[in-house]
């Protein structure tokens, strides 16, 4: 399941989101309880402006992975992108309260932050997570939903930092 997934995950950032989605509802038949199918659902269908769908996706993934840090960025973006901001803003009060508690990579704050609108702040997760040396900033950079960060001159500047192509 899980390299069918990321095959499915491929297909999200070559811009194939339905037959992403059509893998993954596939594989979900066979492994219905396997959390990085709604995960990566969610992401393609958000990608092609199915909010309401990705949040139920999302919500899934974070039941299922008993609370996953790796799935609430994703939710707390879904919830923005579906109008519900208060939701998305619990996401991050949220992430915050685990931070007292135990480490949390900046950066995973980054795609609720996008999803809110607020590219400022956004971009100070991602710098914070650069010196973390977390590789999710990149991920975060390259992502679909969040092509708002690459098309700024902040996330250009991020990638040429890493020596990765696309910063120039």
């Amino acid at each position: 399941p899980f390299i069918a997934a990321n095959m499915a995950f491929r297909y999200y950032f070559i811009g194939r989101s339905q037959d992403g989605i059509a893998a993954m509802g596939r594989l979900m038949e066979i492994h219905p309880d396997y959390w990085l199918s709604y995960w990566i659902r969610g992401s393609l269908l958000a990608s092609i402006g199915k909010s309401d769908e990705s949040v139920a996706d999302q919500l899934k993934a974070v039941t299922l992975s008993e609370g996953s840090l790796e799935c609430l960025p994703d939710l707390g973006f879904a919830y923005a992108k579906a109008g519900r901001r208060s939701d998305a803003e619990s996401v991050l009060a949220k992430l915050q309260a685990e931070s007292k508690r135990r480490f949390v990579p900046a950066s995973l704050f980054a795609p609720v932050f996008i999803g809110l609108g607020d590219k400022d702040r956004a971009f100070t997760a991602l710098e914070k997570g650069l010196q973390e040396r977390d590789n999710r900033v990149a991920y975060y950079l390259l992502e679909p939903n969040y092509s708002a960060l690459l098309n700024d001159p902040r996330g250009r500047s991020l990638l040429r930092r890493m020596g990765l192509p696309g910063g120039g």
